[in-house]
């Protein structure tokens, strides 16, 4: 495994872990790319829309585009929620430390 698939693993982990925590379940762009700098792991806002769009696509979040700008929301879905909580594992997000 390389280096980058390391790190967008636990980009995905700690995207999904950020919006696990949030108390709507639900954060856009911005928010998540200071959350992400806080915990130690900062993120171009490039690279951000990039894993977002990855974990859309595996039904972990849901994005809905902000009016007016290129910017998303992504809402935790269920399925997202279980993996945040460590209760399923997804090939491609790393896990959730016990």
């Amino acid at each position: 495994m390389s280096l980058i698939e390391i790190e967008n693993e636990n980009y995905r982990r700690d995207v999904l872990s950020c919006l696990f925590v949030d108390s709507d379940f639900c954060m856009n762009e911005i928010s998540l790319t200071t959350a992400l700098r806080l915990m130690g792991n900062p993120i171009s806002r490039d690279r951000l829309k990039t894993q977002l769009q990855w974990l859309s696509e595996q039904g972990l979040v849901s994005l809905r585009p902000v009016l007016n700008i290129s910017m998303n929301t992504a809402t935790l879905t269920q399925r997202g929620a279980d993996v945040a909580e460590g209760l399923t594992t997804v090939p491609g997000v790393a896990r959730m430390p016990l």
